[in-house]
């Protein structure tokens, strides 16, 4: 079953409001090992926050 939360993006020091969608049939990438390369991905669970910087 796919899902569709709301998300919160800081770009700039501006939050934004993004739809998130998850499930197995979910088959676009946004997020990649080569993306990766040069950015720095926290994922703290407890928090609720994914930073990328």
């Amino acid at each position: 079953m796919d899902a569709v939360y709301l998300g919160k993006i800081r770009v700039g020091g501006e939050d934004f409001d993004i739809p998130v969608h998850v499930g197995q049939e979910f088959s676009k990438v946004l997020l990649n090992r080569q993306s990766l390369k040069n950015q720095r991905l926290v994922v703290d669970i407890p928090s609720k926050v994914l930073t990328l910087g």
